[in-house]
């Protein structure tokens, strides 16, 4: 029923999407406002309605999490995540523990398989940045 964007970067996404869509747009921050309303979710969002997560990317899924928390606090319901970027690192499982499927334009290793298939990385490019995945840095 709404398309909801997280600040900052999800915002243009999901703003996109609602325009498309047709469907109505609503923002949440990472934190209530500290005055006003102290809301944390910006837009009229209707209780009980559905809201789709449009995201930038997703490492752990924690920020993630804190959206879906706002959504839920201030009367939608969350099922569904879309991200542009999943680096897979972990967010699936920590959205899945909340009971919210996530959705990936494309994955981190689908970019890398690109990257290696166009020549835009070469195989020694791989190698540093697999040994920089594996510290967990990337």
């Amino acid at each position: 029923d709404f398309i909801a964007g997280g600040e900052t970067a999800g915002i243009p996404f999901a703003a996109w999407l609602a325009q498309q869509m047709n469907a109505p747009f609503v923002y949440v921050r990472k934190q209530p406002k500290g005055h006003g309303l102290t809301s944390q979710v910006e837009g009229k969002l209707t209780t009980g309605t559905s809201v789709l997560l449009y995201e930038d990317l997703i490492t752990d899924g924690l920020s993630k999490i804190n959206f879906i928390q706002g959504i839920r606090n201030a009367g939608g319901r969350v099922d569904h995540c879309l991200v542009v970027l999943d680096r897979l690192e972990g967010g699936e499982t920590k959205l899945a523990e909340e009971h919210v499927r996530l959705h990936a334009v494309v994955t981190i290793n689908q970019c890398f398989e690109v990257g290696l298939e166009k020549d835009y990385l070469s195989e020694k490019d791989m190698e540093v940045i697999r040994a920089y995945r594996e510290k967990g840095s990337l």
